[in-house]
């Protein structure tokens, strides 16, 4: 139990009434490390208010407890040790609220941010869990609307292979237009209609890419926006070149010519992508 009698504090057991207090005692009191302590004296934020010449010893005084304190408390708050010396000395209430203001938009920030992660992770554990549920390739197809989507894609200006992609791909996503979009990781390619080739499993590819979480607008250079729309939808290997000619035939004859021909990486296998299932999307 601490007993105050005017500036003395009085501590129980054999200690004497004492008006200084060491490093340690202070650090103990305050509730930080002796070295956070030693580290405010050195680049000035505190002075002791007495130093014993023979040992060398630093020393406090009750008065300064309260501005320790107050330290404490605006480091907690997020201000840098340089900003709260700075106001301290300065006495300066209203660049302290400046301060506390500008520390309040960052974890503003930094809370978007988190609900973004979290909304990601929901995200991603969804599109796995769908993966294995629908692992059955027996289905034939289905119709499923789809709201308008953007890609940042790479465009193909030839015939390509898959592990062509990330380089090329890293040069657009990498531009600082893009630095704060976020992306999920699911790879979307779009494919010239010609029913020969897709027949024979070999179409040609046009663009591949990862969708945005936000739609952007097309005008952006890298950028294929997918329209809105009821989409024919069924699942094949097509890195196998196993697109179910059968089922392509289904969809689209007796249709007009397909406006988008798009395909969906779906993770179903963490360890070979080339044995991966897409779905394929087709908009007439």
């Amino acid at each position: 139990m601490l007993l105050w009698a005017g500036n003395d504090t009085i501590f129980s057991g054999d200690s004497m009434a004492k008006n200084r207090y060491t490093i340690g005692e202070v650090a103990e009191m305050m509730g930080v490390s002796v070295q956070t302590i030693r580290y405010y004296c050195k680049i000035g934020l505190i002075r002791p208010a007495y130093t014993n010449g023979e040992t060398g010893y630093r020393y406090f005084v009750p008065e300064q407890l309260h501005y320790i304190d107050r330290i404490r408390y605006l480091t907690k708050c997020g201000l840098s040790l340089k900003d709260i010396q700075q106001i301290i000395a300065g006495n300066d209430i209203d660049l302290l609220t400046r301060r506390l203001a500008e520390e309040k938009d960052r974890q503003l920030q930094r809370i978007r941010e988190a609900a973004n992660l979290v909304a990601t992770i929901d995200w991603y554990r969804d599109y796995f869990r769908e993966a294995q549920l629908h692992r059955d390739e027996a289905v034939t197809y289905q119709v499923r609307h789809y709201p308008a989507r953007s890609i940042v894609a790479v465009q193909w200006e030839q015939e390509q292979s898959f592990e062509d992609f990330y380089a090329a791909y890293g040069r657009v996503r990498n531009r600082p237009e893009y630095s704060t979009v976020q992306f999920y990781r699911q790879f979307y390619s779009l494919w010239q209609w010609d029913p020969d080739r897709f027949a024979a499993g070999t179409p040609r590819c046009t663009h591949t890419g990862m969708m945005t979480v936000e739609l952007l607008p097309p005008d952006r250079d890298g950028v294929v926006v997918l329209p809105e729309g009821e989409y024919y939808c069924y699942r094949s290997r097509i890195l196998e070149h196993d697109w179910r000619p059968e089922v392509l035939r289904m969809i689209t004859e007796g249709r007009s010519r397909p406006r988008y021909v798009a395909t969906l990486e779906i993770d179903d296998d963490l360890t070979a992508y080339q044995h991966c299932q897409h779905e394929v999307q087709i908009l007439f």
